[in-house]
Formats: C-alpha cells, sequence, structure tokens
C-alpha cells in the first residue's frame, strides 16, 4: 500500500514537472514574441500594414492622385509647352482647383463613371 501511495506521489511530481518546464517553454516563447514585436522595424512594418489594410486610406490616396494627376494634366493644356506669365499663374490657379475638386469628390465621380461605363456597355451591346 506504502508503495502504491509513493509512486502515485512520484508520478504526480513528474507531471508537475513537465507542466511547469512547458509553461517555462511558453513565458520564453511569448517573452520573445513581444521583444520582436517592440523593435522598432516591427513596429513600423505593422504601422504599414495597418495603414495598407485601410480601405478608407486607399480611397483617399487613390482620389488624391489622381486629382493631382488631373490638376497637371489640364495645366499642361492651358500653359503648353511655353506660356507667359499670367498663363502659368492661371495654369497653376486651375491645376490646384481640378486638383482639389476631384480629390475632395472621388467617390462621386467615381460612381459617375462606373454608371456612365455602364450605360455605354449596355448601348454597345444592342
Amino acid at each position: 500500500m506504502k508503495q502504491n501511495a509513493a509512486t502515485d506521489l512520484n508520478n504526480a511530481i513528474a507531471a508537475l514537472n513537465e507542466k511547469l518546464d512547458q509553461k517555462e517553454l511558453d513565458v520564453i516563447t511569448c517573452y520573445k514574441t513581444t521583444i520582436e514585436s517592440f523593435k522598432p522595424l516591427n513596429i513600423i512594418k505593422s504601422g504599414l500594414k495597418n495603414l495598407v489594410g485601410s480601405t478608407t486610406i486607399k480611397d483617399d490616396i487613390i482620389n488624391s492622385s489622381i486629382g493631382i494627376g488631373a490638376g497637371l494634366a489640364t495645366k499642361k493644356l492651358i500653359v503648353g509647352s511655353s506660356g507667359g506669365f499670367l498663363k502659368k499663374i492661371l495654369g497653376g490657379v486651375v491645376e490646384f482647383a481640378i486638383a482639389n475638386t476631384i480629390s475632395n469628390n472621388g467617390n462621386i465621380l467615381k460612381n459617375k463613371a462606373v454608371k456612365f461605363l455602364s450605360q455605354f456597355s449596355n448601348k454597345s451591346k444592342s
């Protein structure tokens, strides 16, 4: 009887030691993961992943890019390759106005363009 109790006690101690070893490994793994995540490069990477994953920010960047491109193209059309001083100032004002308008109303313009293209494609199928 005493031998059974001693064997059971030794088995319980061994199981608890295994459990302790596993918990120590878990704490060490968690510590290493935490240290790795606090490195400056990893913080920047994580921030960029969150930034790129945001659809609102993507839409804002796309709208701004389209606005700037349209503004530059309009300025080039107005000023041309060589324009006078007033023509260049007017081109700059128009460039800013168009870029600002398109980037602020990008979603509205995108919806209208999609609607127009869908009407155009429906007419071509008929």
